[in-house]
């Protein structure tokens, strides 16, 4: 029953030409399925060299971010970080081992 209510949860987003991302605030489900706590969580892999944005509206969607400063998930928030070998760098933030 949990894996065909997931199946049929709907979640939407939209992409633009200039590769942004734009996620939807909520989900839809049927009514027959009704509200059970569900849940989305979404995994973005960035490929190294390529840059993020973290608008501030961001801040209730966003878990345990991995970064090479050891910034807090909200700190990151209003800043652009970008994908390298080592995980997500911001030239706002020292790296953890210049500090």
């Amino acid at each position: 029953d949990a894996l065909r209510r997931a199946r049929n949860l709907r979640y939407q987003y939209t992409t633009d030409s200039t590769g942004r991302i734009t996620f939807e605030p909520f989900f839809t489900f049927d009514l027959k399925d009704r509200y059970r706590g569900q849940q989305i969580d979404i995994t973005i892999y960035l490929p190294v060299g390529k840059s993020v944005y973290l608008s501030p509206e961001m801040s209730h969607y966003l878990y345990d971010l991995k970064n090479v400063s050891d910034t807090w998930d909200n700190d990151m928030l209003g800043h652009t970080w970008k994908m390298t070998a080592q995980g997500l760098s911001c030239p706002d933030f020292p790296k953890e081992d210049d500090r």
